[in-house]
């Protein structure tokens, strides 16, 4: 009886934080490597502000969309439709507990490229402005909150020990306008602009305040409950409230928070990114970036801090004797104690303004032309992240097979996961671009199976030839900057 007690209550913090990460959804994503690979693409210049590409005068991007969900668990979507759809031994529970390691989190980067475009301008010179709907976030979870709900409480894991069960959320949607200018001068070119963010909504978790703890005295059935966490909501949340034991009757109640209302700002901030390419030599180029240095979104709209500080006690003897005779489902608490329970899950509310930090990402990359059509790239990547931080590296062959057509394949690598194989495609008919990436083929394929989902595609248009005389040298400079 009392593990059902104990599940319910964990259902309620799960329930809850499924509704509020499921809020923004609808919102695309970002994909790394293998649209970083691709210098002749014109949503290349998002990753890279140094990136101009072909010999075209001015560029239209119409539409770009991907997504990049990764874990550090080795938990497959087949694992969980195992493993939860119900009768599992405390064997198999246990397996699925073991890929969860010490503490399994999720994270994610989406994003939606809208009109974007770019021209040329004279001495070198490349403009940019591009537009996105970006999302950034993901929860982490102590590893004793699942091994509760699969093994119960009754495990002599749990006695004597007090276990603390408070999930650490981050969530940000905001929308950006990317601004980028870059210079060429010999065989560097350099590229500088700035991000401006307009905040959608936010949602995460206060550090120095997530804990919800519960303990088991082993001499009886008494179990100390004690809640001391806090939470922010911009222009998410209004009302967030746990009671009654039941998830159904867990209450979110969220604001309008619509991603394409022209008059929507909850916030606002700025972020700087730079850029340089290097051609060395005829054989070898050279590239990196830095993207959104010194992020930072300061929210203003329908922003709510979220926070209880409440301890509950509860008694094994308040068992009613009917529950365990006639094995009913759920404790028969008196009322006292169930307004004492509720009452240790009532959020305060209270207004403040905060901020929230948007990740910096970084990129390299090395390039060795064998010939004319094929190159080697050597990549590395790194995103800070609250949850994940995330080092990859990746080694790739770039092939040109026709001046329209260009593919590439990746080894990619992250840190505790296992290798994994990357592709690209970009298709270039006349003024027409179309691309496709994906740093995990496998996830494509056997969705199912698969402990990272990857990918991103991208329609542009191309216009504008040089002059005949300028045509030879922009042609030279294509094929010397295509891999």
């Amino acid at each position: 009886m009392l593990d059902i007690w104990i599940t319910n209550r964990l259902r309620l913090w799960l329930t809850a934080w499924s509704l509020i990460l499921s809020a923004p959804v609808g919102l695309f994503g970002q994909q790394e490597f293998a649209c970083f690979d691709l210098t002749d693409n014109w949503y290349t210049r998002a990753l890279n502000p140094s990136v101009v590409p072909g010999e075209r005068k001015f560029h239209l991007g119409l539409l770009s969309t991907g997504t990049d969900i990764l874990g550090n668990a080795q938990v497959t979507a087949q694992d969980l439709s195992t493993y939860f759809g119900g009768g599992q031994t405390a064997e198999s529970s246990q397996l699925f507990l073991d890929k969860l390691g010490s503490r399994p989190a999720l994270a994610f980067d989406q994003r939606l490229d809208g009109l974007t475009f770019g021209f040329r301008l004279k001495g070198d010179f490349f403009f940019s402005a591009m537009h996105a709907i970006r999302l950034h976030g993901g929860v982490e979870v102590p590893r004793e909150l699942p091994e509760l709900i699969l093994l119960g409480n009754d495990r002599i894991t749990f006695w004597d020990k007090s276990v603390n069960l408070a999930p650490v959320v981050k969530g940000a949607a905001w929308q950006e306008v990317r601004l980028a200018l870059s210079k060429k001068i010999g065989k560097l070119t350099f590229g500088a602009g700035v991000n401006c963010m307009f905040g959608i909504s936010a949602v995460e978790s206060d550090p120095t305040k997530a804990s919800v703890s519960i303990y088991t005295d082993p001499g009886n059935l008494k179990l100390i409950s004690e809640n001391h966490y806090q939470f922010r909501s911009a222009n998410l949340l209004e009302t967030f409230s746990l009671y009654d034991l039941r998830p159904e009757l867990t209450t979110v109640q969220f604001g309008s928070a619509n991603p394409f209302s022209p008059g929507l700002f909850a916030g606002n901030g700025f972020a700087l990114d730079a850029g340089f390419s290097w051609r060395v030599s005829k054989w070898l180029l050279l590239s990196g970036s830095v993207l959104d240095y010194g992020g930072r979104i300061n929210w203003k709209k329908n922003t709510y801090t979220f926070s209880v500080d409440e301890e509950y006690e509860y008694d094994g003897g308040e068992i009613a004797a009917e529950a365990l005779l006639e094995g009913a489902e759920g404790l028969e608490l008196s009322d006292i104690a169930k307004a004492a329970l509720n009452e240790s899950f009532a959020f305060q509310r209270s207004e403040g303004a905060f901020s929230t930090t948007v990740p910096t990402r970084y990129y390299a990359r090395m390039t060795l032309r064998l010939s004319g059509a094929v190159g080697v790239n050597l990549f590395y990547f790194r995103q800070d992240r609250t949850l994940l931080p995330q080092d990859a590296f990746a080694a790739g062959l770039r092939l040109r097979p026709a001046k329209w057509l260009s593919l590439g394949v990746l080894a990619v690598y992250r840190q505790e996961e296992r290798p994994q194989l990357g592709a690209n495609l970009a298709l270039s008919p006349g003024p027409i671009q179309l691309f496709l990436a994906s740093d995990n083929l496998l996830a494509l394929k056997q969705p199912d199976l698969a402990t990272r989902i990857n990918f991103r595609a991208g329609l542009s248009l191309a216009f504008g030839r040089p002059p005949k005389e300028e045509k030879k040298e922009a042609f030279e400079k294509k094929e010397s900057n295509q891999f």
